[in-house]
């Protein structure tokens, strides 16, 4: 029997359960301002900040214990439970409603915040452009002195065809120096570093076999 002729594997319980939670935060979070319509009490609006800004985080950090987010190259579907997936689907409100993060990019302090407890590691001293896009926090290393270019997205996965109609899935770290510029438009993709003292000029796609060596 050919490789093409094989059954593919399918998705898992959890992985089609998963796809329904951004639907669940929206749900929660109509329900919290209906009630807060009604009964005018702050307790409501103080829910949805909760729902919207914490319920994903923690929901995220209980994932990663039971189902690792780790660097690999991977088939998908693999018949097993990805956790990419789950992580992807959690993150996912933010990246269909950039408003709930560009309220707070817009706060000193703040965005450097929520990136690390998504768990990335960030440094001091950076500018973030109000529109940005990054799809994997949890895969992200921030050096000193970074300046982010508007509308510039960060993508620490990649999915691309493989021969028997499956999807070779690649997840990597995103790695940025200290002092390095980002232009906007700019898109970096999984497995770049980019070295202290880089300036990557606007509209740039990095990927990985991108070199940015001087």
């Amino acid at each position: 029997m050919s490789s093409t002729d094989r059954k593919k594997p399918q998705a898992t319980l959890l992985g089609k359960l998963m796809v329904f939670y951004p639907a669940l935060i929206i749900f929660l979070t109509l329900f919290e301002f209906i009630h807060l319509i009604i009964t005018q009490n702050i307790y409501h609006f103080f829910m949805i900040i909760f729902i919207l800004y914490f319920l994903p985080v923690i929901t995220f950090r209980i994932h990663n214990l039971l189902f690792p987010l780790i660097e690999e190259n991977t088939i998908f579907p693999s018949g097993k439970y990805p956790a990419w997936w789950g992580s992807l689907y959690i993150q996912r409100i933010y990246l269909s409603i950039p408003l709930l993060e560009n309220i707070l990019r817009m706060l000193p302090g703040f965005y450097s915040f929520w990136l690390r407890l998504w768990g990335s590691k960030v440094g001091k001293n950076i500018f973030y452009a109000t529109q940005m896009e990054i799809s994997d926090r949890s895969l992200l290393e921030i050096g000193d002195f970074v300046i982010f270019g508007n509308q510039s997205g960060y993508y620490s996965h990649i999915l691309s065809p493989t021969k028997d109609g499956r999807m070779l899935l690649m997840i990597k770290k995103i790695t940025i120096g200290n002092n390095v510029f980002i232009g906007a438009w700019s898109t970096v993709g999984p497995g770049i570093s980019i070295p202290d003292n880089t300036k990557i000029p606007l509209k740039s796609n990095l990927y990985h076999q991108t070199d940015l060596r001087s």
